[in-house]
């Protein structure tokens, strides 16, 4: 699931993640606003419009698009993997254990805020937290910033300056490329090193590094 390129994709963000984001917001800034209980905040914010006026979630037609690969890879004897891309990512969060199937996002927005209104907190056997594999670079800001993350997260490096660099896929790609190479012989080298610069395959690392 791509990360947000159009108004349309704002808009569908803003409906869903908004209360979320003002709440993180307000919780920075409040005092003793940790003391509140998080499943009572979950519970205030599953509070939806859409609902209340009987219409589906706003992630209804993908999650129709997902179960229906599912159902069309188990007939052809695949596993279907359902990844994302930063807001992006944060949607596979929520349809993937929706629909009980594997998921591994990258640098995706969190969905502890917004689980109760995706009809995930009261689900079985922890539902993201059984599903879901998240891989956040240090510096980038959507993962550590945007709700808290639920699924098994996997910090990598980020060597580039900007925070905004850190959440970019293709500089992501390059460190798990240099940390993990590819079992299939491909390379990634011309990219890389547009996106990293020459010493892009260094281990151990010299250069600049985010830590948090």
């Amino acid at each position: 699931i791509r990360g947000s390129q159009t108004a349309q994709d704002w808009a569908f963000n803003f409906d869903l993640w908004a209360p979320s984001f003002f709440f993180r917001v307000l919780r920075d800034f409040m005092p003793f606003a940790e003391l509140v209980p998080r499943k009572f905040i979950r519970t205030v914010l599953a509070l939806d419009l859409r609902e209340l006026a009987g219409l589906p979630p706003p992630w209804h037609h993908l999650q129709d698009r997902v179960h229906e690969e599912v159902m069309r890879s188990q007939a052809d004897g695949y596993r279907l993997i359902l990844t994302g891309h930063s807001l992006g990512g944060g949607l596979a969060q929520i349809v993937g254990p929706l629909e009980g199937i594997s998921t591994m996002v990258f640098s995706p927005v969190g969905i502890s805020l917004a689980m109760s209104r995706a009809g995930l907190d009261d689900r079985p056997e922890l539902p993201v937290e059984n599903t879901v594999v998240i891989v956040s670079p240090r510096g980038d800001l959507v993962p550590s910033k945007l709700d808290d993350q639920k699924g098994t997260e996997q910090h990598i490096m980020c060597t580039a300056l900007s925070p905004v660099d850190c959440h970019s896929l293709s500089q992501t790609a390059c460190e798990l490329f240099r940390r993990c190479g590819d079992p299939r012989g491909r390379s990634m080298e011309a990219s890389c090193l547009q996106q990293v610069g020459e010493d892009w395959q260094a281990v151990p690392w010299q250069g600049f590094a985010w830590r948090s």
